[in-house]
């Protein structure tokens, strides 16, 4: 077991590197190694070889990757999946983030993670686009009529932290059978949004409406036009947040 409890997996390619450059800045200025390591998932070791920064790399084997490529797969998907897998025995907590990330504040990461996982709750926004199919795809890992149990049309993509609990990661696996062909995962198996049902329906988190309608998920709009129906969004600590969003905000 490492001395950190936390890890942080960021797949990256080439076209994003100057993003996680920018991340990496954030992540040192915050001083954020003090308290967990930071993983970069990348197709191949050529691409890995074309980032210097990465102090800790993971690489995909060759064999899946070729295969997402003949099924055209979902790779972002596999490659977090993967090295979820490849990290789990090693860390309490696993936090996957995009590359288009930045840090703006100090955090206490460990009494975060802990908290999520006392408190159980996920938040969720009603949204204007099609986000159903998304919803019905990750839904289709679990039994049926499991959807019946919480208001599915409520969106919950990044409204919250992408914080697995590595504890309960064999049984996330067992119960969904995502990893028997992780290769199969398509473009629409959000890993996160798999994972937050898992929570729902084995490790009894519940779902709060904020009282918002956006495009997509609250915390990730980039479009505005937003419809506050309550004002409950104000009363909870996001953790994250877009340009857009962070002005509706409470201060932290």
């Amino acid at each position: 077991m490492f001395d950190k409890k936390i890890a942080f997996i960021m797949p990256i390619y080439p076209p994003h590197y100057d993003y996680a450059r920018a991340f990496l800045k954030s992540w040192r200025r915050f001083q954020m190694p003090r308290q967990a390591d930071l993983f970069f998932v990348f197709s191949s070791a050529e691409e890995a070889a074309l980032f210097a920064e990465a102090e800790q790399k993971i690489v995909m084997p060759a064999d899946i990757m070729d295969e997402c490529l003949r099924r055209d797969s979902g790779i972002i998907n596999v490659k977090k999946l993967y090295a979820i897998n490849e990290l789990k025995d090693r860390f309490k907590y696993l936090i996957v983030i995009d590359a288009e990330s930045i840090i703006l504040r100090s955090l206490n990461l460990l009494d975060l993670c802990e908290r999520y996982f006392k408190d159980k709750i996920l938040y969720g926004n009603y949204a204007r686009k099609d986000v159903l199919t998304i919803v019905n795809s990750c839904l289709s890992y679990f039994p049926q009529g499991k959807a019946e149990t919480f208001d599915h049309r409520l969106y919950l993509w990044f409204n919250q932290l992408c914080i697995y609990k590595t504890d309960n990661l064999n049984d996330f696996f067992a119960q969904t059978g995502i990893f028997k062909d992780i290769a199969a995962l398509g473009r629409k198996d959000f890993d996160y949004y798999i994972y937050m049902l898992y929570l729902i329906f084995y490790q009894g988190f519940r779902v709060k409406n904020i009282g918002v309608t956006a495009a997509y998920g609250f915390c990730e709009d980039v479009v505005g036009n937003l419809e506050f129906v309550s004002n409950d969004y104000k009363t909870i600590p996001f953790p994250l947040a877009t340009k857009n969003t962070e002005k509706h905000l409470p201060p932290p």
